[in-house]
Protein backbone atom coordinates (compact mmCIF):
# COMPACT_ATOMS: atom_id res chain seq x y z
CA UNK A 1 0.00 0.00 0.00
CA UNK A 2 1.07 3.57 -0.65
CA UNK A 3 1.44 5.82 2.41
CA UNK A 4 2.03 9.48 3.17
CA UNK A 5 5.70 9.07 2.25
CA UNK A 6 4.61 8.05 -1.26
CA UNK A 7 2.28 11.05 -1.29
CA UNK A 8 5.29 13.32 -0.89
CA UNK A 9 6.93 11.59 -3.86
CA UNK A 10 3.80 11.91 -5.99
CA UNK A 11 2.55 15.36 -5.03
CA UNK A 12 5.38 17.01 -3.19
CA UNK A 13 6.15 19.14 -6.24
CA UNK A 14 2.56 20.44 -6.52
CA UNK A 15 2.13 23.65 -4.55
CA UNK A 16 -1.11 24.54 -2.78
CA UNK A 17 -1.73 27.15 -5.49
CA UNK A 18 -1.94 24.32 -8.03
CA UNK A 19 -3.63 21.55 -6.00
CA UNK A 20 -5.96 22.42 -3.09
CA UNK A 21 -5.48 21.27 0.48
CA UNK A 22 -6.33 17.58 0.99
CA UNK A 23 -7.04 15.22 3.87
CA UNK A 24 -3.55 13.75 3.49
CA UNK A 25 -2.11 17.24 3.98
CA UNK A 26 -4.19 17.43 7.17
CA UNK A 27 -2.51 14.25 8.40
CA UNK A 28 0.95 15.55 7.59
CA UNK A 29 0.49 18.76 9.56
CA UNK A 30 -1.08 16.83 12.45
CA UNK A 31 1.82 14.37 12.60
CA UNK A 32 4.67 16.86 12.37
CA UNK A 33 3.10 18.74 15.28
CA UNK A 34 4.54 15.93 17.46
CA UNK A 35 8.02 17.37 16.78
CA UNK A 36 9.60 19.57 19.47
CA UNK A 37 9.89 23.10 18.05
CA UNK A 38 10.77 24.74 21.35
CA UNK A 39 13.14 27.66 20.68
CA UNK A 40 12.63 27.26 16.92
CA UNK A 41 9.07 28.42 16.28
CA UNK A 42 7.72 31.56 17.95
CA UNK A 43 4.92 31.13 20.47
CA UNK A 44 3.37 34.51 19.74
CA UNK A 45 0.40 34.70 17.41
CA UNK A 46 0.99 37.47 14.91
CA UNK A 47 4.70 37.46 15.71
CA UNK A 48 7.62 36.27 13.64
CA UNK A 49 7.08 33.13 11.58
CA UNK A 50 9.57 30.69 10.09
CA UNK A 51 9.38 28.49 7.01
CA UNK A 52 8.90 24.77 7.49
CA UNK A 53 12.17 24.23 5.64
CA UNK A 54 14.12 26.50 7.99
CA UNK A 55 12.43 25.16 11.13
CA UNK A 56 13.29 21.60 10.13
CA UNK A 57 16.83 22.64 9.28
CA UNK A 58 17.36 24.07 12.77
CA UNK A 59 15.75 21.03 14.38
CA UNK A 60 18.13 18.64 12.64
CA UNK A 61 21.16 20.89 13.14
CA UNK A 62 20.49 20.75 16.89
CA UNK A 63 20.29 16.94 16.73
CA UNK A 64 23.13 15.75 14.47
CA UNK A 65 22.82 12.14 15.68
CA UNK A 66 19.65 11.25 13.80
CA UNK A 67 19.39 7.70 15.15
CA UNK A 68 19.15 9.03 18.72
CA UNK A 69 16.13 11.27 18.07
CA UNK A 70 13.08 9.89 19.85
CA UNK A 71 9.53 11.14 20.38
CA UNK A 72 8.73 8.63 23.13
CA UNK A 73 7.76 4.99 23.38
CA UNK A 74 4.40 5.31 21.60
CA UNK A 75 4.90 8.18 19.13
CA UNK A 76 6.45 6.80 15.91
CA UNK A 77 9.99 8.13 15.53
CA UNK A 78 9.56 7.94 11.75
CA UNK A 79 7.62 11.20 12.02
CA UNK A 80 11.08 12.76 12.11
CA UNK A 81 11.71 11.29 8.64
CA UNK A 82 8.39 12.71 7.48
CA UNK A 83 9.49 16.20 8.49
CA UNK A 84 12.84 15.67 6.81
CA UNK A 85 11.16 14.69 3.55
CA UNK A 86 8.51 17.41 3.67
CA UNK A 87 11.07 20.18 4.14
CA UNK A 88 12.50 19.70 0.65
CA UNK A 89 9.12 19.43 -1.14
CA UNK A 90 7.90 22.56 -2.97
CA UNK A 91 4.43 21.89 -1.56
CA UNK A 92 5.53 22.26 2.07
CA UNK A 93 8.94 23.87 2.32
CA UNK A 94 7.71 27.48 2.13
CA UNK A 95 4.75 27.03 4.47
CA UNK A 96 5.24 29.44 7.38
CA UNK A 97 4.91 28.32 11.01
CA UNK A 98 4.07 30.29 14.13
CA UNK A 99 2.13 30.22 17.38
CA UNK A 100 3.86 27.15 18.81
CA UNK A 101 2.53 26.42 22.29
CA UNK A 102 3.59 23.38 24.34
CA UNK A 103 2.05 23.53 27.80
CA UNK A 104 2.49 20.69 30.29
CA UNK A 105 1.33 21.24 33.86
CA UNK A 106 1.33 18.39 36.37
CA UNK A 107 -0.68 20.27 38.97
CA UNK A 108 -3.63 20.87 36.62
CA UNK A 109 -3.13 17.51 34.88
CA UNK A 110 -2.91 18.88 31.37
CA UNK A 111 -0.81 18.50 28.25
CA UNK A 112 -1.62 20.88 25.42
CA UNK A 113 0.32 21.60 22.25
CA UNK A 114 -0.77 23.54 19.17
CA UNK A 115 0.80 25.35 16.26
CA UNK A 116 -0.27 27.38 13.25
CA UNK A 117 0.69 26.83 9.61
CA UNK A 118 0.26 29.61 7.06
CA UNK A 119 -0.33 28.41 3.50
CA UNK A 120 0.49 30.54 0.44
CA UNK A 121 -3.21 30.34 -0.50
CA UNK A 122 -4.03 32.55 2.53
CA UNK A 123 -5.51 29.55 4.37
CA UNK A 124 -4.43 28.93 7.95
CA UNK A 125 -4.06 25.41 9.33
CA UNK A 126 -4.36 25.00 13.09
CA UNK A 127 -2.86 21.69 14.25
CA UNK A 128 -3.33 20.18 17.70
CA UNK A 129 -0.80 17.61 18.91
CA UNK A 130 -1.96 14.25 20.19
CA UNK A 131 -0.81 12.75 23.46
CA UNK A 132 2.95 12.93 23.82
CA UNK A 133 5.30 10.86 26.01
CA UNK A 134 4.37 12.67 29.21
CA UNK A 135 2.56 10.87 32.04
CA UNK A 136 0.54 14.06 32.52
CA UNK A 137 -0.79 13.78 28.97
CA UNK A 138 -1.98 10.24 29.54
CA UNK A 139 -3.57 11.21 32.85
CA UNK A 140 -5.54 13.92 31.07
CA UNK A 141 -6.67 11.40 28.45
CA UNK A 142 -8.06 9.18 31.21
CA UNK A 143 -9.71 12.17 32.88
CA UNK A 144 -11.93 12.49 29.81
CA UNK A 145 -13.84 9.47 31.10
CA UNK A 146 -15.29 11.45 34.02
CA UNK A 147 -14.78 15.15 33.18
CA UNK A 148 -17.11 17.14 30.96
CA UNK A 149 -14.09 19.19 29.89
CA UNK A 150 -10.38 18.82 30.51
CA UNK A 151 -8.05 21.85 30.43
CA UNK A 152 -6.50 20.99 27.06
CA UNK A 153 -9.93 21.13 25.42
CA UNK A 154 -10.62 24.59 26.80
CA UNK A 155 -7.16 25.73 25.72
CA UNK A 156 -7.85 24.39 22.22
CA UNK A 157 -10.97 26.51 21.79
CA UNK A 158 -9.19 29.58 23.16
CA UNK A 159 -6.22 28.98 20.85
CA UNK A 160 -8.47 28.71 17.78
CA UNK A 161 -10.31 31.90 18.73
CA UNK A 162 -6.99 33.72 19.17
CA UNK A 163 -5.82 32.65 15.71
CA UNK A 164 -9.08 33.86 14.20
CA UNK A 165 -8.88 37.18 16.03
CA UNK A 166 -5.23 37.75 15.11
CA UNK A 167 -5.74 36.96 11.43
CA UNK A 168 -9.23 38.23 10.55
CA UNK A 169 -10.99 37.04 7.40
CA UNK A 170 -8.49 34.27 6.55
CA UNK A 171 -10.00 30.78 6.01
CA UNK A 172 -9.33 28.25 8.76
CA UNK A 173 -8.61 24.52 8.60
CA UNK A 174 -8.36 22.57 11.87
CA UNK A 175 -6.63 19.21 12.27
CA UNK A 176 -5.33 16.79 14.87
CA UNK A 177 -4.38 13.15 15.29
CA UNK A 178 -5.44 11.01 18.28
CA UNK A 179 -6.07 13.30 21.27
CA UNK A 180 -5.30 16.14 18.84
CA UNK A 181 -8.36 15.06 16.85
CA UNK A 182 -10.46 15.25 19.99
CA UNK A 183 -9.11 18.76 20.65
CA UNK A 184 -9.76 19.82 17.05
CA UNK A 185 -13.36 18.64 17.38
CA UNK A 186 -13.86 20.32 20.75
CA UNK A 187 -12.38 23.60 19.50
CA UNK A 188 -14.72 23.57 16.50
CA UNK A 189 -17.78 22.89 18.66
CA UNK A 190 -16.95 25.42 21.37
CA UNK A 191 -15.14 28.26 19.62
CA UNK A 192 -16.89 31.59 19.14
CA UNK A 193 -19.42 31.75 16.33
CA UNK A 194 -17.42 34.25 14.19
CA UNK A 195 -14.47 31.84 14.37
CA UNK A 196 -16.58 28.84 13.40
CA UNK A 197 -17.99 30.66 10.39
CA UNK A 198 -14.48 30.81 8.93
CA UNK A 199 -13.69 27.10 9.37
CA UNK A 200 -13.84 25.28 6.06
CA UNK A 201 -13.20 21.80 7.54
CA UNK A 202 -11.99 20.13 10.71
CA UNK A 203 -10.14 16.80 10.57
CA UNK A 204 -10.48 14.43 13.51
CA UNK A 205 -7.87 11.80 12.66
CA UNK A 206 -8.59 8.77 14.85
CA UNK A 207 -9.32 10.88 17.90
CA UNK A 208 -11.47 9.57 20.75
CA UNK A 209 -14.94 10.88 21.49
CA UNK A 210 -16.44 12.41 24.63
CA UNK A 211 -17.90 10.62 27.62
CA UNK A 212 -19.72 13.34 29.55
CA UNK A 213 -21.28 15.10 26.56
CA UNK A 214 -22.72 13.61 23.37
CA UNK A 215 -21.36 15.88 20.68
CA UNK A 216 -22.91 13.84 17.88
CA UNK A 217 -26.58 13.75 18.94
CA UNK A 218 -27.02 16.99 20.87
CA UNK A 219 -28.93 19.50 18.73
CA UNK A 220 -26.79 22.31 20.14
CA UNK A 221 -23.87 21.02 18.06
CA UNK A 222 -25.78 20.20 14.86
CA UNK A 223 -24.34 23.07 12.81
CA UNK A 224 -20.79 22.84 14.10
CA UNK A 225 -20.40 19.08 13.75
CA UNK A 226 -21.09 19.29 10.01
CA UNK A 227 -17.61 20.82 9.75
CA UNK A 228 -15.97 17.81 11.39
CA UNK A 229 -14.61 15.03 9.20
CA UNK A 230 -13.72 11.98 11.30
CA UNK A 231 -11.35 9.42 9.81
CA UNK A 232 -10.66 6.08 11.54
CA UNK A 233 -8.60 3.10 10.29
CA UNK A 234 -10.79 0.03 9.95
CA UNK A 235 -9.08 -1.99 12.73
CA UNK A 236 -8.21 0.84 15.12
CA UNK A 237 -10.24 1.27 18.31
CA UNK A 238 -8.98 4.69 19.46
CA UNK A 239 -11.45 6.73 17.41
CA UNK A 240 -14.28 4.43 18.54
CA UNK A 241 -13.75 5.08 22.24
CA UNK A 242 -16.34 6.92 24.35
CA UNK A 243 -19.27 8.59 22.55
CA UNK A 244 -17.80 8.95 19.09
CA UNK A 245 -18.80 10.12 15.63
CA UNK A 246 -21.18 7.53 14.09
CA UNK A 247 -20.64 9.02 10.64
CA UNK A 248 -16.89 8.46 10.54
CA UNK A 249 -15.01 7.38 7.42
CA UNK A 250 -13.23 3.99 7.72
CA UNK A 251 -9.93 3.72 5.84
CA UNK A 252 -7.24 1.15 5.05
CA UNK A 253 -3.84 0.79 6.69
CA UNK A 254 -0.78 -1.32 5.96
CA UNK A 255 -0.57 -2.35 9.64
CA UNK A 256 -3.02 -4.44 11.67
CA UNK A 257 -5.04 -4.07 14.86
CA UNK A 258 -4.38 -1.20 17.23
CA UNK A 259 -1.13 -0.46 15.34
CA UNK A 260 -3.29 1.15 12.66
CA UNK A 261 -3.53 4.16 14.95
CA UNK A 262 -0.14 5.09 13.48
CA UNK A 263 -1.02 7.64 10.79
CA UNK A 264 2.17 6.87 8.87
CA UNK A 265 0.61 3.51 7.97
CA UNK A 266 -2.59 4.86 6.43
CA UNK A 267 -3.18 3.89 2.81
CA UNK A 268 -3.14 6.81 0.40
CA UNK A 269 -4.59 7.16 -3.09
CA UNK A 270 -3.91 10.55 -4.67
CA UNK A 271 -4.83 13.20 -2.14
CA UNK A 272 -7.21 10.91 -0.26
CA UNK A 273 -7.04 7.94 2.05
CA UNK A 274 -8.04 4.57 0.63
CA UNK A 275 -11.54 3.85 1.91
CA UNK A 276 -12.54 0.64 3.67
CA UNK A 277 -16.05 -0.72 3.24
CA UNK A 278 -16.76 -0.68 6.98
CA UNK A 279 -15.00 -0.85 10.34
CA UNK A 280 -13.64 -4.30 11.17
CA UNK A 281 -15.62 -6.53 13.53
CA UNK A 282 -12.67 -6.94 15.89
CA UNK A 283 -12.41 -3.16 16.33
CA UNK A 284 -16.15 -2.88 16.98
CA UNK A 285 -16.03 -5.71 19.54
CA UNK A 286 -12.99 -4.39 21.40
CA UNK A 287 -14.16 -0.78 21.51
CA UNK A 288 -17.64 -1.94 22.46
CA UNK A 289 -16.27 -3.88 25.45
CA UNK A 290 -14.23 -0.91 26.61
CA UNK A 291 -17.12 1.50 26.22
CA UNK A 292 -19.44 -0.88 28.08
CA UNK A 293 -16.85 -1.15 30.87
CA UNK A 294 -16.75 2.65 31.18
CA UNK A 295 -20.53 3.00 30.97
CA UNK A 296 -20.95 0.32 33.66
CA UNK A 297 -19.38 2.55 36.31
CA UNK A 298 -20.54 5.73 37.93
CA UNK A 299 -18.62 8.93 37.38
CA UNK A 300 -17.19 8.55 40.90
CA UNK A 301 -16.03 4.99 40.19
CA UNK A 302 -14.34 6.04 36.95
CA UNK A 303 -12.52 8.81 38.77
CA UNK A 304 -11.35 6.38 41.47
CA UNK A 305 -10.01 3.90 38.92
CA UNK A 306 -8.02 6.61 37.13
CA UNK A 307 -6.65 7.92 40.42
CA UNK A 308 -5.59 4.43 41.48
CA UNK A 309 -3.84 3.71 38.18
CA UNK A 310 -1.80 6.88 38.38
CA UNK A 311 -1.13 6.38 42.10
CA UNK A 312 0.54 3.13 41.06
CA UNK A 313 2.61 4.90 38.44
CA UNK A 314 3.57 7.71 40.82
CA UNK A 315 5.79 5.43 42.91
CA UNK A 316 8.34 5.46 40.08
CA UNK A 317 8.48 9.27 40.01
CA UNK A 318 8.54 8.90 36.23
CA UNK A 319 7.44 11.91 34.19
CA UNK A 320 7.32 10.11 30.82
CA UNK A 321 6.10 6.77 29.52
CA UNK A 322 9.66 5.99 28.49
CA UNK A 323 10.80 6.31 32.11
CA UNK A 324 7.76 4.35 33.29
CA UNK A 325 8.53 1.39 31.05
CA UNK A 326 12.12 1.37 32.30
CA UNK A 327 10.82 0.99 35.87
CA UNK A 328 8.03 -1.49 35.22
CA UNK A 329 9.11 -3.81 38.04
CA UNK A 330 8.45 -1.09 40.62
CA UNK A 331 4.88 -0.27 39.66
CA UNK A 332 3.88 -3.82 38.80
CA UNK A 333 4.72 -4.77 42.39
CA UNK A 334 2.67 -1.80 43.64
CA UNK A 335 -0.39 -3.15 41.82
CA UNK A 336 -0.48 -6.06 44.22
CA UNK A 337 -0.97 -3.69 47.17
CA UNK A 338 -4.29 -2.36 45.89
CA UNK A 339 -7.56 -2.73 47.73
CA UNK A 340 -9.29 -5.92 46.45
CA UNK A 341 -12.31 -3.98 45.15
CA UNK A 342 -10.10 -1.61 43.18
CA UNK A 343 -7.99 -4.50 41.98
CA UNK A 344 -11.14 -6.17 40.71
CA UNK A 345 -12.08 -3.15 38.58
CA UNK A 346 -8.63 -2.99 37.03
CA UNK A 347 -8.64 -6.73 36.50
CA UNK A 348 -11.89 -6.45 34.56
CA UNK A 349 -10.43 -3.63 32.47
CA UNK A 350 -7.44 -5.66 31.41
CA UNK A 351 -9.62 -8.70 30.80
CA UNK A 352 -11.47 -6.55 28.27
CA UNK A 353 -8.24 -5.26 26.78
CA UNK A 354 -6.59 -8.63 26.35
CA UNK A 355 -9.50 -10.88 25.44
CA UNK A 356 -8.99 -10.30 21.69
CA UNK A 357 -5.29 -11.19 21.99
CA UNK A 358 -6.08 -14.39 23.86
CA UNK A 359 -8.49 -15.45 21.14
CA UNK A 360 -5.79 -15.01 18.54
CA UNK A 361 -3.23 -16.90 20.59
CA UNK A 362 -0.90 -13.93 20.79
CA UNK A 363 1.69 -13.57 23.51
CA UNK A 364 0.29 -11.72 26.56
CA UNK A 365 1.24 -8.06 26.72
CA UNK A 366 3.12 -6.58 29.65
CA UNK A 367 0.14 -5.16 31.53
CA UNK A 368 -1.79 -8.38 31.15
CA UNK A 369 0.72 -10.12 33.40
CA UNK A 370 -0.01 -7.72 36.26
CA UNK A 371 -3.17 -9.55 37.23
CA UNK A 372 -1.69 -13.00 37.56
CA UNK A 373 -1.69 -13.45 41.33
Amino acid sequence: MATIFDYLDWRGDLTFDRVPFSEVDALLFALISYIDYEGIVSGKQGGKTISLQDAAGIFFAQRPERDKITLGVLVPKEIVNLLDKARICPRFRDVRIGGYINHIAKEEETQFCAMTFFLPTDEIVVAFRGTDDSIVGWRENCNMSFCARVPAQKYAAEYLDLVAKTFPSRPLIVTGHSKGGNLATYATLYCQEPTRERISVTYNLDGQGSQMEDWYTDDAFSKARKLVKTIIPEHSIVGLLLKHDPGFTPIKSELSGILQHNGLSWAVLGGSFLRAQKPANDALRSSGRLNDWVDGMTEKERREVVEDIFWIFSVTRASTLTELVDQKGTWIQKCRELDPSVFGKLESLFAVLFLPQKKKGAKPLLLGEIFKK
